[in-house]
């Protein structure tokens, strides 16, 4: 699971590499547009961090509607089931797809944690 979870930190920051210029080119014409050239010319570092909170937004819409899709339908998910989250305890069960929403959450934050040492180290 560790090689899942490091493919799954690699394919995160490839999509990274990608859309992040992508929103970051949305946040230079929209400060362009209501602000002026010269603001964005000044501005460059909040048109970046723009772009990173829009993958932000992104990402956690998508993985919390992914969570709240596959988990509906979970015995635990549902008013007062909470105390069967601990039967058959330490020997639970543990789906496939439930693995995989951790492994991505995982990887999410390895990413983050990876971002900040890289500018620490800049």
């Amino acid at each position: 699971s560790l090689l899942t979870l490091f493919v799954l930190v690699m394919i995160l920051r490839l999509v990274k590499a990608i859309l992040l210029p992508f929103f970051s080119d949305l946040g230079r014409k929209a400060a362009r547009h209501t602000h002026g050239p010269t603001w964005e010319k000044t501005n460059e570092i909040r048109i970046v961090k723009f772009g990173e909170y829009v993958f932000r937004l992104l990402f956690h819409s998508c993985i919390s509607l992914a969570g709240i899709y596959y988990f509906w339908d979970k015995e635990w998910w549902t008013a007062g089931g909470t105390p069967s989250l601990f039967l058959k305890y330490p020997h639970q069960e543990i789906a496939p797809g439930m693995v995989w929403y951790y492994l991505v959450q995982s990887a999410y934050n390895i990413d983050a944690m990876v971002s900040l040492l890289e500018m620490s180290f800049e």
